[in-house]
């Protein structure tokens, strides 16, 4: 048993194992356990502790399930729902599956995004939000009012096939002058840019601004590798090299990044 101050409501608690990113979206019963990738030492643990994900003891369970009401929604939008969808909207000339409001509870999409980033802040191992840390919180808490020009997530889905499509894992960044972050797990590939004035090309923000509004949510299918791709795989396969037992795939050849439209582009 941990004992500690509760991340969400600030009282000193009994703290349970919180997951940063959601037991569902790792699609265990599909994919099985999860396999730990070490960068840092070069290697890959097939027989990692965070085997159904990695949790933390943040939360007491009374927060850590008001968080989670998030989570089975989520789960069914993106892993039930959007398949069915068809490409019925374009942004530019790029065609999109469209989340309307009228079918959809849009708010509670935008909500899960923003508890994301925010669990994501105040783990072991934190990702920097500097004061919009605390806005997401107060957010969550209903102390201030939804903004969607402060947390824009802008929703691929990914259909490569490829090596890295089941990669799980965040990546800070930098889009059209605004820090931005980059959430990967299972089929998708979310960058969440943190407040979208001021950006250094409004043109093309205003056009990102278009894939999540309060109406709908527009989301783009990626079908071949990104830049992204190109340097999960060569750190993928670096630690494969380098971990004793395992190899790399048959038939695997590396390949040069494609060129795409700036409508896709998910980073500078």
């Amino acid at each position: 048993m941990v004992v500690g101050i509760c991340k969400f409501c600030g009282q000193k608690k009994e703290l349970i194992e919180s997951h940063i990113i959601p037991k569902v979206l790792y699609k265990l019963t599909e994919l099985g356990s999860v396999v730990a990738v070490d960068t840092k030492n070069t290697r890959i643990n097939v027989n990692s502790k965070e085997q159904n994900g990695h949790k933390e003891p943040l939360m007491c369970k009374e927060c850590d399930t008001a968080i989670g009401s998030y989570d089975g929604y989520i789960n069914k939008i993106l892993n039930i729902e959007v398949p069915k969808l068809t490409q019925t909207k374009y942004i530019l000339t790029t065609p999109c599956r469209c989340l309307s409001a009228e079918m959809f509870d849009i708010d509670r999409i935008h909500r899960f995004f923003i508890s994301l980033l925010w669990r994501f802040s105040i783990c072991s191992k934190p990702i920097p939000l500097g004061k919009y840390q605390d806005i997401a919180l107060k957010i969550l808490k209903n102390e201030i009012p939804d903004d969607y020009n402060l947390f824009v997530p802008l929703i691929y889905r990914r259909v490569t096939g490829g090596h890295v499509d089941n990669m799980t894992g965040i990546f800070r960044t930098k889009y059209l002058g605004k820090h931005a972050y980059i959430f990967r797990f299972p089929g998708y590939e979310v960058m969440i840019v943190v407040n979208t004035k001021h950006s250094t090309e409004p043109e093309s923000m205003a056009i990102n601004q278009r894939q999540f509004t309060k109406d709908e949510i527009l989301i783009i299918d990626i079908n071949y590798n990104t830049p992204l791709d190109y340097q999960l795989v060569s750190n993928l396969f670096k630690c494969r090299d380098n971990t004793p037992g395992l190899k790399r795939p048959d038939g695997y050849v590396p390949q040069k990044p494609p060129m795409f439209p700036h409508s896709v582009t998910l980073r500078n």
